[in-house]
């Protein structure tokens, strides 16, 4: 189960008097919402598209999101964005940046310029998975600008995906008390529970992992295998999907009791992937099944390098590529609802499955793996690493499965 971004970021502003947000970047297709001047929107990522850039956003319609394209045209205050995306991709990285949040629309003077280029590119490793160096690049800031409450909230952020919890905790308490923001508060509420339930001590660095366990529940030499196992996984995974080379991912394993107190989730959840992988040892001791669990972690670790993916997606790759498979019942219970309308389509299953009670996640997870199968089945290897190397294509894409999954 992959946890989508804690934090929102500053947004951009429409720039005429009204624009459409589209399905995808060529003029033809499909709209998706209305958007006034002076707008609000977020920048997730930008693409090459038929007249030019072209950014995928996310525009806020009432507490509800909504995803498309919007020309560069359509925007202001992209340039600082487009200078931080390209200084901070990362090194050996192929294809298009990943998802970015972009720096704040208003104008700005020239002594603030390079300042807030600088933190727009801090962000955009947090946002690459290279937290440790987002983190440095933020302590840097912070030594001219102590008390900027969002820069010690994203320094915090950068901390708590780095694995350093305390620091974290220290960040987001001192950003709380020069300007409280209840996302925050939220933020300290989990690594409070962290710190009082993580007892995992033992470490073992691996070539893509730095591996931590809990010794009471793990043997070292079981950690070691797991470790190579997490590496291997890892590679096979990255030569299906194309995910980028970048820092080393802290995998954590846990008893069941201290997987629940430290991360919260629900009592369904098998793992977590929030900057970290999380699972809860699921068998006596660490077997086919915890190596499993762990695999399906690092696709979520994998897709989240390469950009902002749907939560189908994560789940439904999630699901194929560490060969869990689907109870039959639930496959045919998920096709006979979309023949009937009542399954939404993909472009509506792009948030998190984590809130959903135990009876949807079913019926969610069996839909996602079915768009994955299907994806797979109709587009090969090749076609699924082309589509994430483009992303412009999900769009059309979404709409082919969704079409095929009603045909079946």
């Amino acid at each position: 189960m992959v946890l989508l971004r804690f934090l929102l970021f500053a947004s951009h502003a429409v720039s005429p008097d009204s624009a459409v947000v589209r399905a995808g970047c060529g003029a033809s297709e499909k709209p998706v919402a209305e958007v006034r001047r002076g707008d609000r929107v977020d920048i997730r990522f930008a693409l090459a598209g038929e007249t030019g850039m072209c950014y995928k956003v996310e525009v806020d319609r009432g507490g509800s999101a909504v995803h498309g394209y919007l020309p560069a045209s359509a925007l202001t205050g992209i340039e600082e964005f487009d200078r931080a995306r390209r200084q901070a991709t990362p090194v050996g990285g192929s294809g298009p940046a990943p998802a970015a949040p972009s720096a704040p629309a208003a104008a700005r003077s020239s002594k603030q310029a390079p300042y807030a280029a600088k933190k727009a590119a801090a962000e955009l490793l947090v946002e690459s998975k290279q937290p440790k160096q987002a983190l440095e690049a933020f302590q840097k800031l912070l030594a001219g600008a102590p008390d900027d409450a969002e820069l010690l909230a994203l320094a915090g952020m950068a901390a708590y995906q780095s694995d350093q919890p305390r620091l974290a905790g220290e960040y987001w308490t001192k950003a709380q008390s020069i300007k409280p923001d209840p996302r925050i508060e939220n933020l300290l509420g989990r690594v409070g529970k962290e710190l009082k339930s993580d007892v995992s001590g033992g470490q073992i660095a691996g070539g893509r992992f730095t591996f931590r366990y809990d010794g009471a529940t793990v043997s070292p030499s079981q950690a070691r295998e797991i470790s190579a196992a997490l590496d291997h996984e890892y590679l096979r995974v990255s030569e299906q999907l194309g995910c980028r080379t970048g820092e080393t991912i802290t995998a954590v394993i846990q008893s069941a009791e201290a997987y629940r107190k430290t991360t919260g989730a629900a009592e369904w959840s098998g793992g977590q992937y929030d900057g970290r992988i999380r699972v809860p040892l699921l068998e006596g001791s660490p077997g086919d099944r915890t190596r499993q669990v762990f695999a399906h972690e690092v696709v979520h670790a994998c897709l989240a390098q390469t950009g902002d993916w749907p939560a189908w997606m994560h789940e439904g790759l999630a699901q194929k590529l560490s060969g869990e498979t689907i109870p039959l019942e639930d496959r045919d219970r998920a096709i006979r609802m979309a023949r009937s309308g009542r399954l939404p389509p993909l472009d509506k299953m792009g948030g998190t499955f984590s809130r959903m009670s135990a009876a949807n996640a079913k019926i969610a997870y069996a839909a996602a793996y079915i768009a994955a199968d299907t994806l797979y089945r109709r587009h090969g290897v090749d076609g699924v690493r082309s589509l994430i190397q483009n992303p412009d294509r999900l769009p059309r894409v979404e709409q082919e499965i969704d079409r095929w999954i009603r045909e079946q």
